[in-house]
């Protein structure tokens, strides 16, 4: 994930995601449901293209933040919530994957 100043309401949101993960996996475990969640950081959006043309200097402090220093794909998100869906990872739960 991506972490810069000024985004104390942004990282409170991500842990209240993380925590709410934990949580649920928790409760509904014992019932056959897996709760897990994907926490990407700068994905290459409409979004973020827009924000780049606007705020170009705050994009690249976001990206040089991320640990693969480039925004990642689309795809390699659905990639990541495919396997998470699958039964090939029928033992993860709870856990929250950031992927960037």
């Amino acid at each position: 994930g991506v972490t810069v100043e000024n985004c104390s309401a942004y990282t409170a949101s991500k842990c209240g995601v993380d925590a709410v993960t934990r949580c649920m996996a928790k409760d509904l475990g014992s019932h056959g449901i897996r709760v897990n969640s994907v926490q990407p950081g700068i994905i290459n959006t409409p979004m973020v293209a827009q924000a780049i043309i606007t705020n170009p200097q705050t994009i690249a402090d976001w990206v040089a933040n991320t640990s693969t220093k480039r925004a990642g794909q689309p795809q390699e998100v659905a990639e990541v919530i495919t396997f998470l869906a699958s039964d090939r990872a029928s033992y993860i739960n709870g856990a929250s994957s950031g992927i960037g």
